[in-house]
């Protein structure tokens, strides 16, 4: 069977880090975050390449925060057959308390054999790829 991660069923034969995925140990990571309850994410892949995954981060609290989506976060996406998205860069937010900020992110695809994104719901994982030469 296939890996997963927060209940969802990676697309990967191997566990994520044989793979070249690490967890995050950034605490100001926006998926560090959202395990913490600080922040909310809503995603969605539109396709690939430039502007391919639309992201909304809201803070819950109630005090500023500094947060960023790293460079390699992977990006589960919700449609069975549809392809995963990884940010390729730093996406960087500052939020006041109750803010909501949206980006669009340039991403490429997890798995190349499966369908391109379209108006798909994406769920932000908390790996991040660190492939010496992909990622570089």
């Amino acid at each position: 069977t296939s890996p997963t991660v927060g209940g969802k069923q990676l697309p990967y034969l191997s566990p994520p880090e044989d793979a070249g995925f690490q967890q995050t140990t950034n605490p100001n990571s926006v998926a560090s975050r959202v395990q913490t309850g600080e922040l909310e994410v809503m995603a969605k892949g539109k396709s690939l390449g430039t502007n391919a995954l639309h992201v909304v981060v809201k803070n819950l609290t109630a005090g500023t925060i500094s947060a960023v989506i790293e460079r390699g976060t992977f990006f589960h996406n919700e449609d069975a057959g549809l392809q995963p998205l990884i940010c390729s860069q730093n996406v960087y937010f500052d939020l006041l308390p109750g803010e909501e900020a949206t980006r669009q992110i340039d991403a490429f695809c997890g798995v190349s054999s499966f369908g391109c994104p379209y108006n798909s719901a994406m769920s932000m994982s908390n790996y991040v790829l660190t492939t010496p030469g992909v990622m570089a």
